[in-house]
C-alpha cells in the first residue's frame, strides 16, 4: 500500500509534524474562502450572465461557468456543450450558482 501523501507535504521535505502543522494553519484559510466564494455567487442571483457550457451533468443539467469563473447549474435537457448561454442566476449557496436559459 501507498503511503498517504499529507497535504501540503507533496515534495516530502518537511517533517510530519511540520507538515501538521501547516495544514492546520491553512484550514481556517480554507474556510474564509469559502465564505467568500459563497458571499461573491449570492451577489450573483438575480444577474444575466454569459454562461460558457462545459459539461452535461444528469439527464435534465447541464454546467458551465461565468466570465468571472463562477460555477452554474443549468436544467436544460438538451446537451449545449461548447455553447455560450445568456442565463439567469436564480439561486446559489457555497458551491455555485444555478441558472436558468434566458
Amino acid at each position: 500500500m501507498r503511503k498517504p501523501i499529507i497535504a501540503g507535504n507533496w515534495k516530502m521535505n518537511k517533517t510530519p509534524a511540520e507538515a501538521r502543522a501547516l495544514v492546520e494553519a491553512l484550514v481556517p484559510l480554507a474556510a474564509v474562502t469559502g465564505a467568500l466564494a459563497g458571499r461573491f455567487y449570492r451577489e450573483q442571483v438575480g444577474t444575466v450572465q454569459p454562461v460558457l457550457i462545459e459539461k452535461k451533468r444528469l439527464p435534465d443539467r447541464i454546467f458551465g461557468y461565468t466570465p468571472n469563473y463562477a460555477p452554474v447549474t443549468i436544467f436544460c435537457p438538451e446537451d449545449r456543450r461548447g455553447e455560450i448561454l445568456t442565463v439567469r442566476i436564480t439561486a446559489a449557496d457555497g458551491a455555485g450558482c444555478t441558472g436558468e436559459p434566458v
